[in-house]
């Protein structure tokens, strides 16, 4: 037997959640429709292919990414790189992620937000992206 109050509570939660949902599918759709979502793999994949490049060339370089990515945030990890959108930030569901192989180059964990460009810089066998200001 349930009382009145719990009821109302349970009401309560499903209409969070599916507030939660509505919202998601609202927010995907505007950025699929804009192409926001495949701006944001283009971004990873070209920066993960500069890493790349990067790490085959012997010696220490910088390499400036003046690409305005101000609505962004860039993270990189070990093994890859995410681009997401500044305003929802990392459960953004159409972030662009692309991977990346490194053989004995380090690639140093990082996390850039609204950046006005990149600075990607290669120096003693490892890779640190880091905002252009």
């Amino acid at each position: 037997m349930k009382k009145k109050g719990q009821l109302m509570f349970k009401a309560l939660f499903v209409v969070i959640i599916a507030a939660f949902i509505v919202f998601f599918f609202i927010q995907v759709g505007k950025t699929y429709g804009n192409g926001e979502a495949y701006s944001k793999l283009a971004i990873a994949k070209d920066i993960a292919l500069t890493i790349n490049t990067l790490s085959s060339y012997p010696g220490d370089i910088s390499v400036k990414y003046p690409a305005d990515l101000k609505k962004y945030t860039i993270k990189t990890h070990p093994n890859k790189i995410t681009v997401s959108d500044s305003n929802i930030g990392r459960i953004d569901p159409t972030r662009g992620e692309y991977k990346f192989v490194m053989s004995n180059i380090k690639v140093i964990e990082s996390e850039v937000k609204a950046p006005e460009g990149l600075l990607i810089t290669k120096t003693d066998n490892n890779i640190k992206i880091s905002s252009l200001r």
